[in-house]
């Protein structure tokens, strides 16, 4: 929500990877396109997916420093960049499998219509019908009540 509060026209999310070799029953690529279109869709602004490519070099560097990590790295999918637009849906330029700059254009009025239908911010509030109160009061936040003790068989 905090991004929500800013009217951020554009997000950017980094989501690191998992152990490849657990059961298999986790799809990171689809994944990370589900919370990038759901932060998308719910913020109602425009998501940039960044993620690094591991070249050999890299590769080469981290395995000497700790041989264990060798399969891992082999069986980790390279992740994804990408854009999302506000409903949700992936568009333009992709980059997986290679070092390099993707491109897309934002066209900021896509984010007015959405907001309008459903902004979690609140701007569209109805102060004849709702209010807000704070009671600025001091309270404890547990109250104890039945303080004997319990039997036990």
């Amino acid at each position: 929500m905090g991004l929500f509060s800013f009217q951020a026209p554009r997000s950017l999310t980094i989501w690191p990877t998992r152990n490849p070799t657990g059961s298999g029953n986790y799809n990171n690529l689809e994944a990370n396109r589900i919370r990038a279109s759901a932060h998308s869709f719910e913020a109602k602004c425009f998501g940039i997916v960044c993620a690094g490519f591991m070249d050999k070099p890299m590769f080469d560097f981290l395995v000497k420093r700790d041989p264990t990590v060798a399969p891992i790295l082999e069986k980790t999918p390279g992740a994804e960049s990408f854009f999302v637009n506000p409903t949700g849906a992936q568009f333009g330029q992709t980059l997986q499998k290679s070092e390099g700059i993707i491109y897309a254009d934002f066209d900021l009025n896509q984010c007015i219509e959405p907001k309008q239908f459903h902004d979690v911010v609140g701007y569209y509030n109805r102060f004849d019908v709702f209010d807000l109160r704070v009671d600025a009061r001091r309270i404890e936040p547990v109250t104890w009540t039945n303080l004997e003790p319990r039997k036990t068989n």
